[in-house]
């Protein structure tokens, strides 16, 4: 099919999902990232297809926020506690 054509598109951002569903943020996001850039790129902006997978993308970055702020807050503990 081709890693352009629709199909694998849809395909990708299934995988993406499945990382998540198993708590592998950090491994969906660059693949919805990757799906969304070739959506719009093929599909263009407005395309069902590319809306949805923008707020797939969305949803992922929200649910790794979390842990982006728990790993910031941990490194400005630990600066905070190394003496200076």
């Amino acid at each position: 099919l081709g890693a352009d054509h629709p199909s694998t598109l849809t395909s990708r951002n299934n995988l993406a999902g499945a990382y998540r569903s198993a708590g592998r943020v950090g491994e969906a996001i660059p693949l919805h990232e990757q799906t969304l850039s070739d959506s719009v790129r093929v599909l263009g902006a407005d395309h069902p297809s590319t809306l949805i997978y923008r707020g797939n993308l969305a949803a992922a970055l929200t649910q790794a926020a979390p842990d982006r702020r728990r790993k910031r807050n941990r490194k400005t503990v630990d600066d905070e506690a190394s003496p200076g």
